[in-house]
């Protein structure tokens, strides 16, 4: 046999030596389909699981629904607190800026402190901004920093 080629294994031997470890054949194997257990293990409780469901699929909704529910009232903005097209558009582009830069602030935030806190920060950054602009009814200062601060948290 020449150097550096091995021996061909035959394939019901290299399913066992695969990996290092033994191969259970389920024709010829003994072992109750009871030994793994049905359900995957989580120490989280059902109402936990669920309420874990409802805050990652809150979270991921959040940057999607807002730049689609923002878009179409430029022109109702732009009459509520008598500012230029392109005033109202400066707050989109603020938006933009802010949705481009956030992973950026928040991606080492997340690595050092945790997901959980930095996720749990950002939707309160989220949730506050959103009521800064849902109060805000004739304050146009104030109007291109809320959706600034609200994308952080989408």
């Amino acid at each position: 046999m020449p150097e550096g080629l091995e021996e061909e294994v035959p394939d019901s031997n290299r399913r066992e030596m695969s990996a290092g470890r033994r191969s259970v054949d389920p024709e010829t194997s003994d072992c109750a389909g009871d030994q793994f257990p049905e359900q995957p293990y989580t120490s989280f409780t059902k109402s936990q699981l669920r309420g874990l469901r409802l805050l990652l699929g809150f979270s991921a909704i959040t940057s999607p629904l807002t730049a689609t529910i923002y878009f179409p009232l430029l022109p109702l903005l732009r009459t509520q607190f008598h500012v230029s097209a392109q005033a109202i558009n400066l707050t989109l582009t603020i938006y933009i800026i802010f949705q481009a830069v956030s992973p950026v602030l928040f991606g080492p935030l997340s690595d050092t402190y945790g997901r959980r806190p930095v996720l749990l920060f950002t939707l309160a950054i989220y949730l506050i901004s959103n009521i800064g602009l849902a109060a805000n009814e004739h304050n146009y200062a104030a109007l291109p920093g809320c959706p600034g601060t609200a994308e952080p948290g989408s």
